[in-house]
């Protein structure tokens, strides 16, 4: 699977503190992700959520 650097924007009202990492639809082809499968997220800390679509 291949490692893609992505930046980090605020989240949706809604979508704060839910664990849901919204990718857009080229991202998620690259990384051959559907709706509700989980990633990894590593920063400060390392984070787990599930992918949903960018509007």
């Amino acid at each position: 699977m291949p490692e893609i650097y992505l930046k980090v924007d605020s989240a949706y009202p809604e979508d704060q503190g839910a664990g849901k990492a919204r990718l857009d639809p080229d991202t998620m082809l690259q990384l051959r992700l559907s709706p509700g499968d989980l990633v990894l997220i590593e920063g400060k800390r390392p984070t787990v959520a599930k992918v949903w679509r960018a509007w």
